[in-house]
């Protein structure tokens, strides 16, 4: 049972990548298109997320081969391979905040460059105990995203769009993995299942990218007839 979990994480984590990087590139496309900053922003945090992948993924190898590779006490030869471990993993950590903090730059209503910057050295304050526990870095991701989800729910009631629903519940799923981290626990079982509700939401995210792209060939195609 566990190795099955084992290969339906390394699976979940290799679609992930794929789909983050998609992503990426639809974002980026957007921003060529419109011109809209929060096109590139969004291109970058799924960019950031594609290397926190990449990253974790990494981290999770060296680990596992490490402990299977020497099983038991850790050898003189390995010493310097956690250490390698912990700083990989610490990567992850910075670059996943930074992922969605720009969720904020993009979704709120926040433009002041002094609020900004106070967000900006209150993720990088938290980022330390984040590292060092698993449940406070989910702790603080929920945190960010219920802040993105309160306002997107409060631009959902302004102007009731389909993009903005689909953002919401984007947001939500993301949400839910954190969670079921957050309260069952880094189990394989658990992490499969929390990286299959942010699969659902990454393919939400594809969806959006790929419905302004051709609303904007719609209009390009007008311009032309």
């Amino acid at each position: 049972m566990v190795f099955v979990m084992h290969n339906i994480y390394y699976f979940l984590n290799i679609i992930s990548v794929i789909v983050a990087a998609v992503i990426a590139i639809y974002g980026y496309k957007a921003y060529k298109l419109t011109h809209e900053k929060k096109y590139a922003f969004f291109g970058l945090s799924f960019l950031l997320q594609f290397i926190g992948y990449i990253i974790l993924i990494t981290a999770f190898i060296v680990h596992k081969t490490t402990t299977y590779l020497f099983p038991g006490a850790v050898p003189e030869a390995i010493k310097n391979i956690v250490p390698l471990y912990h700083s990989i993993y610490g990567v992850y950590i910075l670059f996943t905040l930074i992922a969605y903090t720009l969720f904020i730059l993009i979704y709120s209503e926040i433009h002041e460059k002094a609020e900004l910057t106070l967000i900006g050295f209150l993720i990088l304050a938290l980022m330390y105990p984040a590292y060092h526990s698993f449940r406070f870095f989910n702790a603080v991701v929920i945190g960010l995203l219920l802040f993105v989800i309160y306002y997107q729910l409060m631009n959902y009631k302004e102007k009731k769009e389909l993009n903005k629903l689909i953002v919401i519940l984007a947001f939500i799923l993301f949400l839910a993995s954190h969670l079921v981290l957050f309260f069952l626990g880094p189990t394989t079982g658990v992490v499969a299942l929390a990286y299959t509700i942010q699969l659902f939401s990454f393919l939400l995210f594809l969806i959006i990218v790929l419905r302004i792209e051709l609303k904007w060939q719609q209009k390009e195609d007008q311009k032309l007839k």
